[in-house]
């Protein structure tokens, strides 16, 4: 394990550069926001220590996706005495090390970043579980992967049942999407590497700095003002209906076993118990199976010819569903039609349908200001945080970091983009 550590001429470290962010599958954050931190860090390479061609290196092999990353930055408190703080874990994926650069550059991303390479397909359908039993079902399978995982769920998201909820074969990271996506809340990775997740708040009652422009503001720019946020909302409601003995695959590709040892088949519809299985093959050919929400993976054995393939099982069809609307009238008057459309699969009953309307319309009965702000940078910091900036034009001056950069070189500056 190689530490480097960034203080003084001791280091062979020349610059990090910390990015976090929440993105949201809605550009007005009214539903949930998945974190997507990154972090640049630029290395001394004068001693060609970093060529992957190096053999006397003892880091030129180490160069690979994947390698812990965890930068500390330090504040001297009083001569002499530095306090260190942690940015995150970091999760190599892009090493650059041009022929004769004097630098090497690795990228990395948070742990959530990292779940993004990783596949999410054991699962089953899952039956009146809350939002937090969800996260918890995402994440413990990921811990199969890697055990390292840890995370922090806030106790409201244990009181919202979802009836049914199921996934599509893909990455943990679009798991936890998903389920963002249905209410308002955040996932992201902390300072300490936990996974978070949070409910979102419209409005802090503390604030963790105040930045003005004769103290620790260098410039902004006020980007928008938003004047015509949806006045026209429109959630669609699922009614799913659990139905027996249903057709969920019908494969008729005749091939040959020594071909295809293993074949993975989609369900027409999510699948939740009572699976049939039936292969149409030569007597010399057996298989096993492995059944999830999303479908089916069978292994052949043997020698011989596969004709076809069928399953039926207890399915949820999701054909069913209805749209509740709110529209606010002197919006419409004022500002013309905005319509905005939420659906999600696991939006399936109308109280939850009406938190998303009240949030929404909470969301517009204020303009809403931008602001980008170029500042001298505080360790602290990080997304969602709560921000007073004086000298500005948001009538309370409250804001929200929603992306921060942190850039250090061996001095600190800081970057901001806030809302209100």
């Amino acid at each position: 394990t190689l530490l480097y550590k960034g203080y003084k001429d001791e280091s062979d470290l020349i610059s990090i550069d910390l990015l976090e962010e929440l993105t949201y599958l809605d550009d007005i954050e009214a539903l949930g926001g998945v974190s997507a931190n990154e972090v640049t860090v630029v290395l001394d390479n004068s001693d060609k220590q970093f060529y992957f061609n190096n053999t006397n290196s003892l880091v030129a092999q180490q160069l690979k996706r994947n390698r812990k990353i965890v930068p500390w930055l330090g504040v001297e408190v009083v001569p002499g005495e530095i306090e260190w703080y942690t940015l995150g874990t970091f999760w190599s994926y892009n090493w650059k090390v041009p022929m004769g650069s004097l630098t090497a550059t690795v990228v990395g991303f948070d742990t959530i970043g990292l779940l993004g390479t990783t596949s999410f397909a054991d699962h089953k359908m899952q039956v009146n579980k809350s939002i937090g039993e969800l996260i918890e079902y995402v994440l413990d399978d990921a811990k199969k992967v890697f055990n390292f995982i840890k995370y922090k769920i806030d106790p409201e998201l244990y009181t919202v049942i979802i009836p049914y909820a199921w996934f599509v074969a893909s990455s943990h990271t679009a798991a936890l999407q998903k389920i963002s996506g249905c209410y308002p809340m955040h996932i992201y990775c902390d300072r300490d590497g936990y996974i978070c997740a949070k409910p979102q708040k419209l409005r802090m009652d503390f604030y963790y700095d105040t930045w003005a422009d004769n103290t620790n503001v260098i410039s902004k720019t006020y980007d928008s003002l938003y004047t015509t946020l949806p006045n026209i909302v429109n959630v669609t409601v699922n009614d799913p209906t659990v139905i027996e003995s249903t057709q969920l695959v019908h494969d008729t590709l005749e091939f040959s076993v020594s071909d295809f040892p293993t074949r993975t088949l989609n369900f027409s519809k999510p699948y939740i118990e009572d699976l049939v299985v039936s292969v149409d093959c030569d007597n010399t050919v057996s298989y096993t199976y492995a059944e999830h929400s999303w479908g089916i993976d069978i292994s052949f054995t043997g020698t011989g010819n596969v004709r076809s393939i069928d399953c039926s099982g207890t399915v949820l069809d999701t054909s069913n569903s209805s749209v509740i609307t709110r529209r606010d009238e002197s919006s419409i008057r004022l500002n013309g039609p905005v319509t905005r459309d939420i659906s999600s699969d696991f939006i399936q009953d109308s109280n939850l349908a009406g938190l998303i309307l009240n949030r929404l319309f909470s969301l517009s009965e204020a303009d809403k200001y931008d602001a980008t702000v170029d500042y001298r940078g505080d360790i602290s910091l990080t997304i969602n945080d709560p921000i007073l900036l004086l000298n500005g034009i948001a009538p309370d001056n409250r804001y929200n970091i929603k992306r921060h950069q942190l850039f250090w070189n061996g001095a600190l500056s800081g970057s901001a983009e806030l809302n209100t």
